[in-house]
């Protein structure tokens, strides 16, 4: 039985989040969305009227859409998260807030971002990258490694991965003169000279205390060609 739907036949979600359109005036639905497809779908709402506009998302044309990530298993919102909608060659970043609600921002600022549907736990398993503030220059994370990355997002300014490919923003306090371990450049360790102030930097030979690891059972070495994280380490630290 579906949650709600529209009285002017749009669109009705179920319990299990598959997405149906309306075919009558009363909760009459049929299945359009989810079980059978694995992508974004996105719906701009006017009135209570829901209108797809998938094949639109990534034209200028579109400001605000409500998003749905959509697999054989169901739909899932975005919200709290960020959307990289590319259409052939066309590109739009849109950064979704709290209530579901997604805008094409135009010029997001370098670096990383948290992606993809939010977890109970508040995790992500996706991650988009720009290059610099064009639009056309951002793309999708396509390997997640273990580690730290700089994030975009104004409220903090790491973003911590797993070795299982799960990424959250790290909420933990950064102290001044802090080194993490930079899972984007192998030869580079993140220092954060303040907790506002973080950037990546090339490692020079020897070790750094791993400050990403809460039970100070690692460390950071640097070698010639990478730097990696050292266990159960001596007290050579810089």
């Amino acid at each position: 039985m579906a949650e709600y739907y529209s009285d002017d036949g749009t669109h009705c979600r179920d319990s299990k989040g598959v997405i149906y359109k309306s075919t009558t005036t009363s909760a009459s639905c049929t299945i359009t969305y989810g079980k059978s497809d694995t992508k974004i779908f996105a719906f701009k709402k006017n009135s209570n009227v829901y209108e797809d506009i998938t094949t639109a998302i990534a034209t200028t044309s579109v400001t605000e859409a409500y998003l749905y990530q959509c697999t054989k298993d169901g739909c899932n919102q975005l919200i709290s998260t960020n959307y990289l909608a590319v259409v052939d060659t066309d590109k739009k970043f849109y950064v979704c807030d709290g209530d579901g609600k997604c805008t094409n921002t135009g010029t997001p600022a370098a670096g990383y971002y948290l992606s993809g549907v939010k977890a109970v736990d508040d995790t992500f398993s996706s991650l988009i990258y720009c290059q610099d503030t064009t639009v056309g220059n951002c793309e999708s994370v396509s390997s997640i490694n273990e580690g730290f990355y700089l994030s975009s997002d104004s409220s903090f300014k790491l973003i911590e991965c797993t070795n299982n490919k799960i990424c959250k923003n790290y909420s933990s306090a950064i102290d001044s003169n802090s080194y993490y371990n930079d899972a984007a450049i192998t030869t580079n360790i993140i220092k954060c000279v303040t907790s506002a102030s973080c950037a990546s930097i090339v490692g020079q030979k020897g070790y750094y205390k791993n400050s990403g690891d809460s039970t100070n059972n690692s460390c950071l070495e640097c070698g010639s060609s990478s730097c990696t994280v050292k266990k159960k380490f001596k007290n050579f630290l810089r």
